[in-house]
This record gives structure tokens, C-alpha cells and sequence, in this order.
């Protein structure tokens, strides 16, 4: 009975613990939104290719909305097609329509022939 009142205490105590450390205020999360913002909006493309692959590891999706529309607003093709990439990716099912070509959905006999 000690081990399983040990063991619960144990669990508790974890989650208390990560309740804690996930908590944040307002504030916080606006601040932490805000420098995202601003890193993924850096002048030089480079860092701003560095801070997009960081904030797309946190898979946060917040940060990853803000720094994924960035890059595709970037005059800069390297970031334009991480941005797209990252953007395709975050889909769970892509849906494509197609339709029939007319010279396909004809029956044998009215096909024109390719000579």
C-alpha cells in the first residue's frame, strides 16, 4: 500500500509540476508571440531561415502560423519555399479535383487519331 501511495505522489507531483511550468500568463504569451514576430522578420535571410527552422521544431502553432506567413510574404525565394513547404506540410489531407480530359472521355470511335 506504501508503494502505490508513493508511486501517486510521484504522479501528482509531476503534474503539478508541468501544470506550472506550462502556465503562463497573458502577457507572456503575447510577449513571446511578439519576439517570434520580430526574429522571423529579420533583415538578414539567413537568420530568419535559422529562426523559421527553430520555430517550426517547437511545434507550436502559433509561432509556426506567424513565422510560416512571413516567409511566404519574403522577397526571398530560399524562404518562400521553406514557407511553402512548411505550409503544405502542416495540411493532415490535401484534396485535388481533377476532371477528365474531352479527348480522353470521347468514345474510340470519335478520338481523333494521332498520325
Amino acid at each position: 500500500m506504501k508503494h502505490v501511495v508513493f508511486v501517486f505522489g510521484l504522479v501528482l507531483a509531476f503534474f503539478i509540476q508541468s501544470y506550472a511550468a506550462f502556465s503562463q500568463s497573458a502577457e507572456e504569451r503575447a510577449g513571446e508571440l511578439k519576439n517570434w514576430r520580430e526574429q522571423c522578420n529579420h533583415p538578414d535571410p539567413d537568420l530568419r531561415l535559422a529562426y523559421l527552422e527553430a520555430a517550426l521544431e517547437t511545434n507550436d502553432a502559433s509561432i509556426n502560423r506567424i513565422c510560416v506567413r512571413l516567409a511566404l510574404k519574403s522577397d526571398n525565394a530560399d524562404l518562400r519555399n521553406l514557407g511553402l513547404r512548411a505550409a503544405i506540410a502542416s495540411f493532415d489531407q490535401i484534396t485535388f479535383e481533377v476532371d477528365m480530359p474531352l479527348e480522353l472521355s470521347l468514345p474510340p470511335i470519335i478520338r481523333p487519331l494521332n498520325l
